[in-house]
C-alpha cells in the first residue's frame, strides 16, 4: 500500500497541502550530506532513530516536529513489515478538538492524514531554537532484526508546512545513538533516502528542498542578515569560501584547488570587478606557474587557486578542526543581493579531482566569519548555487555529487567504515549566512 501511496504522492501534496513553496518546484535531483557519518544503514542495523536536525518554522515556541509517514526497504527493495515505533523524547498530547492523538505508530499506519508529533515541552520553533536541540525530538524504529536498509521514504506535511524540518539526522545503532549520525536535507513534503555500499543520498525532494530555518538561526545569532532574506547568502559585500571537508589525495601536504567562481546579482547579471584574496595562504609556485586567488576569477577552467600546503588537507592528515582552514575571500565591491553562484573544481577523469572537496562552507560577512556558515555539498566538477527569498540550494552537480571523503573521516575516527565507502552525502540547515 505504501508503494502505491508513494507513486501518487505528487498529486496528493498538490491537493492536500497546496502549491509548492515559493521559489521551489518538484525535483528529482540528488542532495547528500555529512562527510563524517558513522551510520550507513545498508551495512545492517536493527534500530533506526530519526532525529530533527534543525527547527520548525512555526513562531509558536511550544510547537513541535510533525512526521507523517516512514517506509523502510531492505536490500531486495522490499518494504520491511512489522516495524514498530517509539518516541524516546516524547509525543505531543492528544488534541480532542482535532479528534486524535499524535503517537509514534501514526508514522507507520499508511496514512498521510495522520502523523507523529514531538513533545511540546522542548520548544522546537524558531523563536526558541538553539543548536543544542538537535535530536531533541526522536522517532525510534525497531526493524525487528538486523536488516540491510536500501531505501527510506519520508513524508512531512507538504509545501508551506510550519511543522516540518529541513534537516534529518539518522542514527543506525544497537544501544547508544551515533556520535556522528547521517545528516540529510529533506523536503517539507516527501523525500527518498537511497543507500548502498557506497553511501546514502537524499533524492526525489517534492517540493524541492529549501533550507527554511537558516534565517531564524542567523537572526538569533546576530549576524545582521536582513529580515527579508529568509535563507542563504542574501545581502553581502564579502563572501568567504572555505573547505568543509578533506580532499581525497593521500599526500598530507596537498591542498584544495578551486578553479573558477562566478557570482550573479538579483537580476541574474554576473557581478564584475570582484577581488579575491586568500587569508589562509596560497600554494607556492611550481614549474613556473602560480596558484594565486585571482585565478578563480580569470574566466579559465585550466587555471586555479590552490590553498597553502602546510595545512595538511589530505585524508591522511584530516580532522574536523581543519574545516575553514583554507579560505578564499571574494570582495564584491559593494553590498549585493546574490541570486546565483557557479563553482568549478577540477572535474572527473583527471588528476585535479583528488584536490576537490565535497562540502563547501560559505560565509557572507563584513568582518568576522559567520559562526554558522552556509554548508553545501558540491560536485568535484561544477555546481550551481541558487538563492532567493526562500533560501539557497545546490543544483546541477556535474558530475553527480558524491561524498568522496566519508571513508577517510570515518576510518580515522575508528568507526569501522569500509575502505570502499568513499562517497555519501551534503547541507547544513543552521546557517548564519
Amino acid at each position: 500500500m505504501l508503494r502505491q501511496m508513494w507513486m501518487a504522492l505528487a498529486s496528493y501534496f498538490a491537493v492536500a497541502f497546496g502549491d509548492a513553496e515559493p521559489g521551489s518546484t518538484t525535483s528529482s535531483s540528488t542532495m547528500m550530506l555529512d562527510t563524517g557519518t558513522d551510520c550507513n544503514p545498508y551495512q545492517g542495523t536493527r534500530y533506526i532513530t530519526l532525529g530533527n536536525g534543525d527547527s520548525v518554522t512555526s513562531t509558536v515556541c511550544k510547537d513541535s516536529w510533525d512526521l507523517y509517514e516512514v517506509a523502510v526497504y531492505d536490500d531486495q527493495n522490499q518494504e520491511i513489515t512489522g516495524v514498530t515505533a517509539t518516541a524516546p523524547t516524547g509525543s505531543a498530547p492528544p488534541n480532542t478538538g482535532y479528534g486524535g492523538d499524535y503517537e509514534p505508530y501514526q508514522a507507520l499506519d499508511g496514512s498521510l492524514t495522520t502523523y507523529w508529533a514531538g513533545d511540546h515541552d522542548i520548544g522546537m520553533s524558531c523563536s526558541c531554537w538553539h543548536a543544542s536541540k538537535k535530536d531533541a525530538q526522536q522517532l525510534l524504529l525497531d526493524l525487528g532484526s538486523s536488516q540491510k536498509v536500501s531505501k527510506i521514504n519520508i513524508w512531512q506535511g507538504g509545501a508551506g508546512n510550519k511543522w516540518a524540518v529541513s534537516r534529518l539526522r539518522i542514527h543506525c545503532h544497537s544501544a547508544q545513538l551515533n556520535a556522528n549520525p547521517l545528516e540529510l536535507e529533506i523536503s517539507s513534503g516527501s523525500t527518498t533516502i537511497e543507500c548502498d555500499d557506497v553511501g546514502c543520498r537524499a533524492t526525489g525532494h517534492n517540493p524541492t528542498f529549501v533550507n527554511r530555518s537558516a534565517a531564524c538561526v542567523a537572526s538569533k545569532a546576530g549576524h545582521g542578515v536582513p529580515v527579508g532574506l529568509l535563507l542563504g547568502l542574501g545581502l553581502a559585500s564579502a563572501c568567504c569560501w572555505c573547505n568543509g571537508d578533506s580532499i581525497t589525495s593521500p599526500l598530507c601536504k596537498d591542498s584544495w584547488d578551486l578553479h573558477e567562481v562566478a557570482v550573479y546579482d538579483d537580476q541574474n547579471q554576473e557581478i564584475t570587478g570582484i577581488m579575491a584574496t586568500a587569508p589562509t595562504g596560497t600554494a607556492p609556485p611550481n614549474a613556473g606557474r602560480d596558484y594565486e586567488p585571482y585565478q578563480v576569477l580569470d574566466g579559465s577552467l585550466t587555471t586555479f587557486w590552490a590553498g597553502a600546503h602546510d595545512i595538511g588537507m589530505s585524508c591522511s592528515c584530516w580532522d574536523y578542526s581543519k574545516q575553514d582552514a583554507q579560505h578564499i575571500l571574494l570582495d564584491l565591491g559593494t553590498t549585493q543581493k546574490v541570486s546565483k553562484i557557479n563553482i568549478w573544481q577540477g572535474g572527473v577523469g583527471n588528476n585535479w579531482a583528488i584536490w576537490a572537496v565535497s562540502r563547501l562552507r560559505i560565509h557572507c560577512h563584513s568582518a568576522q566569519l559567520n559562526a554558522n556558515p552556509l554548508e553545501l555539498d558540491i560536485s568535484s566538477g561544477s555546481t550551481t548555487i541558487e538563492c532567493d527569498d526562500v533560501g539557497c540550494r545546490a543544483i546541477d552537480h556535474n558530475p553527480a555529487l558524491v561524498n568522496r571523503s566519508a571513508a577517510c573521516v570515518a576510518s580515522k575516527a575508528g568507526h569501522g567504515a569500509p575502505v570502499g565507502l568513499l562517497l555519501g552525502l551534503g547541507l547544513l540547515a543552521s546557517a548564519g549566512c
